[in-house]
């Protein structure tokens, strides 16, 4: 039980660090941290922007300072997220952020001591990325009317996105010196600000071409100031587009159609169809720009039917019986 002077005590410490310092202070190491991820790793803006956000969600479950976290706080953040329906993907890349901050804290001697080390990230469910038929591919790609230039860049994009298999980021990213015709070639940065170089498929060359004789021109022409944007897909304005007009221009000639997909869906269709034609699974890590070959794993489970179909084909036993059912009684 605590004696009347030892509340005083912790009255007046806790006087002697106003809540606005504190706040300050925390925003401030977040800053630190996050330019040091910029500057030490090389991290995307996109990919900052998530550490940004999962580290205030964060703070908002913290009673003192950010760099003083106890395992109760840790326990309260993760309750917050489990209340709230949040999947375990989600938990585990938000309790990641936070697990990194504190490692850099300790690194650095600027707190992060009580955070818990042993604290373990929800199991995660392994699965297959969701992808669609060729067929309703092909559909949705002929359903884009490109006789006017918004049609002419939005046939672009998902020729591009599909094509060549890119994250939303990646497409966005492209300026036009990025394409490489002569070379049949795109330069891609991809996450850690890496670059890779991916094929251009002549469909995906036919689309561009138009694009940028017939409509990049007519867009950038609306551009209001005299600074020119050197992305290859721009808004109808001339500007840079953004990745919410992007899941708006996928989904709008998908739902036309019936059809539930995001813009991940045709990078996730790419890879799949790429390995169930056949490709090395080697050849599709490179492509995708995976670090990490059990990346790209994950495209690689068949479905049940097919195991089925190829047991029957190849198994030995399978042809035997085969061969057997065959002969004349």
């Amino acid at each position: 039980m605590r004696t009347k002077k030892s509340m005083t005590a912790t009255i007046r410490t806790t006087k002697t660090i106003p809540h606005s310092d504190r706040s300050e202070r925390d925003k401030a190491l977040i800053a630190e941290y996050l330019s040091h991820l910029d500057l030490e790793r090389g991290l995307s803006p996109h990919t900052l922007s998530a550490y940004r956000r999962d580290l205030f969600s964060f703070r908002r479950e913290c009673r003192g300072d950010l760099a003083g976290a106890s395992a109760s706080e840790v326990n309260r953040f993760l309750s917050s997220m489990e209340n709230a329906g949040s999947r375990p993907a989600t938990v585990a890349r938000k309790l990641s952020s936070v697990r990194r901050f504190f490692a850099y804290l300790k690194e650095q001697g600027k707190g992060g001591a009580a955070f818990p080390a042993s604290l373990r990230s929800p199991k995660l469910v392994s699965y297959r990325p969701g992808s669609i038929s060729v067929e309703k591919l092909a559909s949705i790609l002929a359903a884009i009317d490109d006789s006017f230039p918004l049609g002419m860049r939005d046939r672009a994009l998902l020729e591009t996105l599909y094509g060549a298999g890119l994250r939303v980021s990646e497409a966005l990213s492209l300026s036009v010196s990025s394409y490489m015709p002569e070379a049949g070639f795109l330069i891609v940065r991809g996450k850690g600000n890496k670059e890779r170089l991916t094929p251009i498929g002549s469909r995906m060359r036919q689309s561009i071409e138009r694009y940028l004789e017939g409509g990049r021109p007519s867009l950038v022409k609306r551009k209001r100031n005299e600074t020119l944007c050197d992305r290859l897909f721009v808004n109808n304005r001339g500007g840079a587009l953004s990745r919410i007009s992007v899941f708006r221009i996928v989904r709008r000639y998908a739902a036309g159609l019936g059809i539930e997909i995001s813009p991940h869906s045709l990078r996730h269709s790419f890879a799949t169809h790429l390995l169930e034609g056949g490709a090395d699974l080697r050849v599709v890590q490179e492509l995708l720009g995976h670090s990490d070959i059990s990346t790209t794993q994950i495209y690689t489970h068949p479905d049940r039917e097919y195991l089925r179909s190829i047991v029957r084909e190849f198994h030995p036993l399978e042809r035997a019986g085969k061969t057997t059912s065959k002969r004349p009684s």
